[in-house]
């Protein structure tokens, strides 16, 4: 891992809400991180996360533009080491499961073009690695990644929606598996024990 490492996240949630967040972690961070013990670990000294709401259009395959321009400006801004996108294949209906793919795929065309790495979270691995259970609802998924940005010195971090915190627990799974942060603790049957 290099001095800096910076991850971006999103959550294709459809053609019209794109969360997403992004992070910073530091090997060495300024002086106003406090600790007491001696710094071993890269140290997250920036967080954001928010939502894209593309426009409504009558044809839905015209807001693929959109989706690719607001994708490639974050990720060109932010110019991310690794990209994590919550890889969704199917949802009751057709419908949804349709709109997220198209949805991913703008988001590949604009990190292919800017060559970004991309690892994928799967919903049910990310919620048992970030909440302690594979079937966890969003409520808890919130509740979670609010928890872990707390333990990790974010405080006080608002979610414009359930998108922005999903793209946050994307982070915080790819963190986690990677063994840059501990998992909380949330003893023998998940999130469920609070």
């Amino acid at each position: 891992m290099s001095q800096k490492f910076i991850i971006a996240s999103f959550d294709p949630a459809s053609t019209r809400n794109l969360g997403w967040a992004t992070t910073v972690l530091d090997k060495n961070p300024s002086k106003n991180i406090v600790s007491v013990k001696p710094i071993t670990k890269p140290v997250i000294t920036d967080w954001a996360c928010g939502t894209f709401v593309m426009p409504v259009l009558e044809d839905r395959w015209k807001v693929l533009w959109p989706i690719f321009a607001m994708s490639e400006a974050f990720l060109n801004e932010n110019k991310p080491n690794i990209v994590v996108i919550e890889q969704t294949s199917n949802f009751a209906g057709g419908f949804i499961t349709g709109q997220v793919s198209q949805c991913i795929g703008a988001i590949f065309a604009a990190a292919g073009k800017l060559d970004c790495n991309i690892e994928f979270a799967y919903p049910s691995t990310r919620k048992k690695i970030v909440a302690g259970h594979g079937r966890d609802k969003k409520g808890v998924i919130k509740k979670a990644t609010t928890k872990l940005l707390e333990a990790n010195g974010i405080e006080k971090m608002k979610f414009d929606s359930e998108h922005a915190a999903d793209a946050s627990a994307n982070i915080f799974y790819w963190l986690i598996k990677h063994k840059v942060i501990e998992p909380l603790d949330f003893g023998d049957k998940g999130t469920k024990n609070e």
